[in-house]
């Protein structure tokens, strides 16, 4: 089988938990090629992800303070970064709290660095009335999606990869190929009739793509979004974000089943404040989408590793505990939907 021709990014941290970095002083080499090329002068400082220094995030402390973010992107990450920048603009043209980058360049080597502002925040926090405020947010950022300007290209997108994802599992299923550290589970999913990640008869509209507690700051008590790499080939069910959020903000978050419902149903309650008509087809199958969601991740990582690229062990081991903490915390899953 022939790998589909879109890219598997590297994830910005290992495990479920985002990673917050810390900062030493960036290489004089690198400072001075940044510096050069944006313009500005200051003090340069290279991302510190433990004990692992990133040479593709830095940070520039400018003389009067302002403090601005560096990505240098991968060649197959460039159009994703640009479609990026499509959307948070037109976000924030819109009134929608986002972050926009400031500006794209290019190194003498040939790579593309973005540049964006700073933000000195906080995550969302573990309380009722964080995760309701986060739940308004998130509707309104729906709200104002399904009228972005490129939606219909962004559409066909999706459902390109969502065709190359399942071809993908029809693969796996009729070949029986043995792929990541753990062949008879990718299987045993693979086959299992009750997973569909396209879900083809469902309202979909334009989507954040991946709204995990990384890609939200707190800023002056609102939530603000940032990382829309992924919203170009995220035109998909409402249901998918929605429960995706309650998945990374609550479930992987909160071990207390209880405590876990609560405020489960503080964001549900939060985004049904602004969308009250949505959301009829997840209390059908909540669990089953959540393992859905969980096997196209993995249907990624098999595509990456058809591909050549190199899959963490620890990006199989994340998506498989997710289908399996779907199946286990079913009832938790289930109560937050039940009103």
């Amino acid at each position: 089988m022939s790998p589909s021709n879109f890219s598997i990014r590297p994830p910005a941290w290992e495990g479920l938990e985002p990673a917050i970095p810390g900062w030493e002083v960036a290489s004089k080499d690198i400072a001075f090629q940044i510096a050069k090329v944006v313009g500005s002068e200051g003090k340069f400082w290279a991302a510190k992800f433990g004990d692992v220094v990133s040479d593709r995030m830095f940070r520039l402390d400018e003389p009067d303070g302002r403090k601005f973010i560096f990505k240098i992107l991968e060649d197959s990450e460039v159009c994703q970064s640009e479609e990026a920048e499509k959307a948070s603009a037109w976000l924030a043209s819109n009134k929608v709290p986002v972050v926009v980058a400031s500006g794209q360049y290019r190194l003498p080597s040939g790579e593309v660095i973005v540049k964006m502002p700073y933000l000195e925040g906080r995550r969302v926090g573990l309380a009722v009335d964080e995760l309701f405020a986060f739940g308004v947010s998130l509707a309104k950022l729906h709200k104002a999606l399904r009228n972005v300007p490129h939606r219909e290209r962004w559409r066909l997108r999706t459902a390109q990869r969502l065709k190359a994802l399942s071809k993908t599992r029809q693969y796996i299923v009729s070949s029986g190929v043995e792929l990541g550290p753990y062949p008879q589970r990718l299987l045993n999913l693979a086959n299992d009739a009750e997973l569909d990640f396209e879900r083809s008869q469902w309202f979909t509209q334009p989507l954040h793509g991946d709204v995990n507690p990384g890609n939200v700051l707190i800023l002056n008590n609102t939530p603000v979004f940032m990382d829309f790499e992924d919203t170009a080939h995220s035109v998909l069910p409402v249901e998918y974000e929605v429960l995706f959020a309650i998945e990374r903000f609550v479930l992987v978050r909160v071990d207390n089943d209880l405590e876990a419902s609560r405020l489960g149903k503080a964001f549900l309650h939060g985004y049904r404040s602004q969308i009250k008509t949505e959301l009829q087809s997840v209390y059908i199958e909540p669990v089953q989408v959540l393992r859905s969601l969980a096997l196209r991740s993995l249907m990624v990582l098999v595509n990456g590793e058809l591909s050549g690229s190199k899959v963490l062990e620890s990006e199989w081991k994340k998506f498989f505990f997710l289908e399996k903490m779907s199946r286990y915390r079913a009832e938790v899953i289930l109560n937050i939907f039940k009103d």
